[in-house]
């Protein structure tokens, strides 16, 4: 067969970088893009299944209604100091904390009675959960809510739930109260006695007669005793005080409960968007599990580092599938190119060496035949071939060139006459049908076909319009 066209041969490159096998030792941040663009479809699928499965879970949540009640509850002694030693430091009464009351609240005495009187008598472990306290910062409002899937009841858990509260916190301190007042008039009954017991100086004693007290006697010795009892006496009335008006500080509702208009979300957002993104990344396992499952080649630095062979054309797959003619049809122009280049090359040899041991030259009668083979599918290498006939048909006449007539038959890989049918060809394109065709595969039919048929193996690449970026390489 003649030789290329000039113009041919200027049309013609060398692989670029990104086709040598040295890129493949180091990874680039666009292989997650590509990976991610290879498997966008089933991402999208099981990102769409997990928004609807957290959207439908969002809607089948029943709705929750939380109606607030506010309650102010003043300051009120835990307890009374009482100390008999006058030489005791004074303690002041400490005050009920914020967590005392919550803990009041949330009593079981206070969830029964508050159970009892909702319809249904619920069960007073479950109401702990549905009520909600907050304090206002340097203030002793309580704010009590209560939460139930109907707005009207959650109302009246919340009242119910408030006043119960006020009743037994009450019912409580005016007890302790009473309780305290009564140890207290016990002591200060005591105190008393005693110190009625003892005498006062220069007061006359029962018995005594007036010519008795005339003549003046020793003091007694009994003046601080009678300090300290008193003083101890005073204090306990103090305590009385305080103790009478504990059964005034009782807790007021300072706001009835709420009717709530709409219901609580809590973040209802959140199960759609978790269910999106949980798919998204299932598709992506499901992506990876594939890929190694099988590992396909998806670059042409893959091809060439499986085969060690660098692909001489990169082809569009839906584009080959379209008749020749079509706008849209495939450019194997270039791949016509490297054909004859390579069909060139092996008639030179064979004139030179003047033997039979390298394929013999084209004729009329023996036109030149390129074999198409490949792992990958059939409908491929068939429209590859019959485009490239085709192809190669036109350039042959446009370089005036008559031997017009050029076989291309197809063949499996594992076909038995694969390699005698190599061996006798003048040129063996391998195909490699990114996404589809595995290393392993590449490999096997590269050693293959480079024993049976050496220097006149070459390498195309059947890609998609995602490696369409990567086809200016080769032309």
């Amino acid at each position: 067969m003649t030789g290329t066209t000039p113009a041919d041969t200027a049309s013609v490159t060398a692989p670029g970088p990104g086709t040598t096998s040295d890129t493949m030792d180091t990874l680039e941040v666009a292989g997650y893009s590509r990976f991610v663009r290879r498997h966008w479809l089933v991402c999208c699928l099981l990102g769409l299944v997990g928004l609807a499965i957290g959207m439908l879970g969002s809607l089948r949540t029943p709705p929750n209604y939380q109606s607030t009640v506010e309650v102010f509850a003043p300051a009120t002694p835990a307890y009374l100091a009482i100390s008999v030693d006058p030489a005791a430091p004074a303690v002041d009464p400490r005050e009920w904390t914020q967590d005392t009351e919550a803990a009041l609240l949330l009593s079981e005495p206070v969830l029964t009675a508050v159970a009892r009187r909702l319809p249904g008598h619920p069960d007073p472990a479950t109401l702990a959960d549905r009520t909600e306290i907050t304090v206002p910062t340097s203030t002793r409002v309580y704010q009590i809510g209560f939460s139930d899937r109907d707005p009207r009841r959650a109302q009246q858990g919340a009242q119910v739930l408030a006043e119960e509260f006020t009743r037994y916190r009450t019912k409580m301190l005016t007890a302790r109260a009473d309780r305290v007042a009564t140890a207290l008039d016990s002591r200060r009954t005591y105190l008393q006695d005693l110190l009625d017991a003892i005498p006062v100086p220069g007061s006359m004693q029962p018995g005594d007669s007036e010519a008795d007290t005339a003549a003046p006697g020793p003091a007694p010795a009994n003046l601080v005793p009678r300090g300290q009892i008193q003083s101890q006496i005073g204090q306990i009335d103090d305590a009385l005080t305080k103790t009478a008006l504990t059964g005034s500080n009782t807790a007021t509702v300072v706001h009835p409960a709420t009717l709530p208009t709409r219901p609580e979300r809590h973040n209802a957002e959140v199960p759609p968007m978790s269910g999106l993104m949980a798919g998204l990344l299932a598709g992506l396992a499901v992506g990876a599990a594939r890929e190694w499952a099988r590992p396909a080649v998806h670059e042409v630095a893959e091809v060439a580092a499986a085969t060690g062979l660098a692909p001489v054309a990169l082809v569009d797959g839906r584009a080959l599938r379209r008749p020749a003619g079509h706008r849209d049809a495939a450019d194997l122009h270039p791949l016509a190119v490297q054909v004859r280049l390579i069909l060139a090359g092996e008639s030179a040899v064979g004139s030179a060496s003047g033997s039979a041991t390298g394929p013999a030259g084209p004729s009329i009668d023996d036109p030149p035949v390129v074999l198409v083979t490949g792992p990958c599918a059939d409908d491929l290498t068939a429209a590859l071939a019959d485009q490239l006939r085709t192809e190669l048909t036109s350039a042959a006449h446009t370089a005036g060139d008559p031997l017009l007539n050029v076989r291309v038959p197809t063949s499996r890989p594992d076909a038995r006459d694969t390699f005698a049918l190599a061996r006798a060809s003048d040129a063996v394109l391998l195909v490699a049908d990114l996404a589809q065709s595995t290393r392993t595969e590449l490999d096997r039919c590269a050693r293959l076909l480079t024993r049976a048929a050496g220097p006149r193996v070459a390498t195309v690449a059947i890609g998609n319009r995602s490696t369409r970026a990567e086809r200016s390489s080769f032309r």
